[in-house]
């Protein structure tokens, strides 16, 4: 048996690709074209069987089962169905994959969905396929997409997560920690400083305003810290933020590993960023203090975070966020950055205002948030995590309307899609 479970001969691994077709085109070439550039994979979708003495549903549950992992797009479309069938194609490929025993990465389409007015279905068809979305949704840690590009990144994140995983050779039976290990691991992390074994940070770093951000999964899986893991981190955080020159390399530090960069970024001279064996991703900057913030920018800290959390942590269900936030020197300005421009780019967004300090607003705030990977909503579960942190910590006065339109752009600005073009 081949690395990570894998049933394929030699190096090769396969991921058969299930979908409807009309809705999902542009989304299966995307999926197509990750998968094809991964070194020892291989796609095996129904474009490319050819001519076959084969029905053509027999001949796609045969191929099901003789690939590796199972990779299911599933979209507001039932599709068609075989003759003498109640159920479709992709319905059939998804039970062929259990029947077999392969791993089923589940990528559902969210209800937003644009969905041509042509290609609506039968009331009895959609019936069958919200039922088929509820089904998939319950028995899978399943994932949402926004795009081709974001689709593409999910499943190629998901393949590899799932060839270092050490018990990927049983995916079924993948252990899942108790409801109480991600908070007793971010009890034990907190008190474990980042600069752990690494030399010291600038000293104005401690006495600064930072941000400090750990995020721990809910099933735990021992990570391997060896060079091949190190490097494929290393290689996460260059794909994910090409804008964030400057990060030393991955030091291992035993029981985690590391990088830091002094190179400045718009509001921070110094970041860390962790990874733990226990599967945690952590990530601390300081917050530049010669000037007055521009609140997008922090905002920006926890985007950051965000992107790679999903890169590393992959579809893993649930995680456990610890987001602390200390700021008793910061001033803050009611600017958004834009991405795109130069670093002296801002747009100033209404509703937002910054009072006066008070004796009783607090200089530090910890909150404990629960997400499942991918967010669907991040851009609501962000804007109220870090809503909360900014009125407690900096006297905020804020239109959460606009607030929230505010960080939905930036979001949409800052996808995976466009990373690379920021400055």
């Amino acid at each position: 048996m081949a690395a990570g479970g894998a049933l394929s001969s030699g190096m090769t691994k396969t991921a058969f690709l299930s979908s409807t077709a009309k809705d999902l085109a542009e989304y299966r070439e995307a999926v197509y074209g990750g998968i094809q550039r991964m070194d020892g994979w291989k796609c095996i979708r129904m474009e490319d069987f050819g001519a076959r003495d084969n029905t053509p549903d027999e001949f796609c549950r045969a191929q099901v089962a003789a690939c590796d992992v199972f990779v299911g797009v599933v979209g507001h479309l039932y599709g068609s169905s075989p003759p003498c069938s109640d159920e479709s194609f992709t319905e059939r490929e998804y039970n062929a994959a259990a029947q077999a025993g392969r791993p089923r990465f589940i990528f559902v389409a969210p209800d937003d969905f644009p969905l041509s007015a042509t290609l609506r279905e039968t009331d009895e068809k959609s019936r069958k396929q919200k039922a088929f979305r509820h089904r998939v949704t319950a028995e899978r840690i399943r994932a949402s997409f926004q795009s081709p590009e974001d689709l593409a990144l999910a499943v190629v994140t998901a393949l590899r997560n799932w060839e270092l995983a050490p018990n990927a050779a049983q995916p079924e039976t993948a252990a899942i920690a108790s409801l109480e290990a991600p908070e007793k691991i971010l009890a034990g992390l907190n008190t474990q400083s980042f600069f752990a074994m690494s030399g010291e940070p600038p000293a104005s770093y401690r006495a600064a305003d930072y941000i400090s951000l750990i995020a721990v999964p809910r099933s735990i899986k021992a990570l391997r810290l060896d060079q091949t893991a190190q490097e494929r981190f290393e290689q996460m955080v260059t794909f994910a933020f090409p804008e964030i020159r400057g990060f030393d390399l991955a030091i291992p530090r035993g029981q985690y590993y590391q990088v830091q960069s002094h190179v400045p970024s718009r509001s921070s001279t110094h970041r860390v960023w962790c990874l733990w064996n226990c599967g945690a991703v952590g990530y601390t900057a300081n917050l530049e203090q010669s000037h007055a913030l521009p609140v997008g920018d922090l905002v920006l800290h926890y985007i950051f975070f965000w992107r790679l959390c999903e890169l590393v942590l992959g579809p893993s269900g649930e995680v456990v966020v610890d987001a602390l936030l200390v700021c008793p020197h910061a001033r803050f300005t009611a600017h958004f950055p834009d991405p795109h421009g130069s670093r002296s780019d801002y747009d100033y967004v209404s509703g937002i205002r910054f009072d006066e300090r008070h004796p009783y607003v607090r200089e530090q705030i910890q909150r404990i948030e629960k997400f499942h990977l991918p967010v669907e909503d991040i851009a609501q579960k962000l804007a109220d995590l870090v809503f909360f942190q900014i009125q407690e910590t900096a006297a905020a006065r804020i239109d959460f309307e606009k607030w929230l339109e505010a960080i939905t752009n930036l979001l949409r600005q800052t996808g995976f899609g466009n990373w690379g073009k920021l400055r």
